[in-house]
């Protein structure tokens, strides 16, 4: 079963605030709602790169007909592996047999990576037209949208604080360009160092 998370966007976004000193929505805040939230999807996807498998889902491939084989998901960004196949060696195969890739189709047993593509790859045996197979693979997360504070972030709450300072880094770069610059990029820079070591 899926975990549901519990981080909201609003969570985020009071803490940043607060980090920021731009509490008095009474008297306007500095920096909008929307503007933030735009910053803390933008610390979603930069999280992407670092924490891939954070972001997995399984989809549902109906094969081209052959060897070689796209992934189309929407917002797919890399494939992780594919659960039932075994991973193989594209060199041992064509060592070993040959002339595989026409092959005659049948239920596939391996994938192989191609270098460079990171969501294409090549099974064996040949794939037959339509038959279904169920990649793991990593999906950008979608873009918040800019007045939802109770919407869930795709991500567990240790990592709460990492997307604060994101989010307070980015603000700060925009309101203080030169006295804040260097706590901005501190602060940037806590937030991937703070990733890496949850993702270790």
């Amino acid at each position: 079963m899926a975990r549901t998370y519990t981080l909201t966007v609003g969570s985020v976004i009071a803490k940043a605030r607060r980090m920021l000193n731009d509490t008095r929505g009474d008297m306007g805040y500095r920096a909008e709602d929307e503007e933030l939230i735009g910053a803390l999807s933008e610390a979603l996807r930069a999280m992407v790169p670092i924490v891939p498998g954070q972001f997995a889902e399984v989809v549902t491939h109906a094969c081209a007909a052959g060897a070689r084989q796209t992934i189309e998901a929407e917002r797919s960004v890399a494939l992780l592996d594919i659960p039932g196949l075994t991973e193989g060696d594209m060199a041992t195969l064509n060592a070993f047999a040959p002339g595989w890739t026409t092959a005659a189709a049948g239920a596939a047993r391996e994938f192989m990576r191609l270098p460079g593509e990171p969501l294409s790859f090549m099974v064996y045996p040949p794939a037959q037209a339509a038959a279904q197979l169920h990649p793991r693979v990593v999906i950008t997360p979608q873009e918040l949208a800019g007045d939802d504070l109770d919407a869930l972030l795709p991500v567990p709450e240790a990592f709460e604080p990492m997307l604060v300072e994101y989010v307070v880094g980015r603000a700060e770069v925009k309101d203080d360009e030169h006295s804040e610059n260097s706590r901005a990029a501190q602060l940037l820079d806590r937030f991937t160092a703070g990733v890496k070591s949850l993702a270790t």
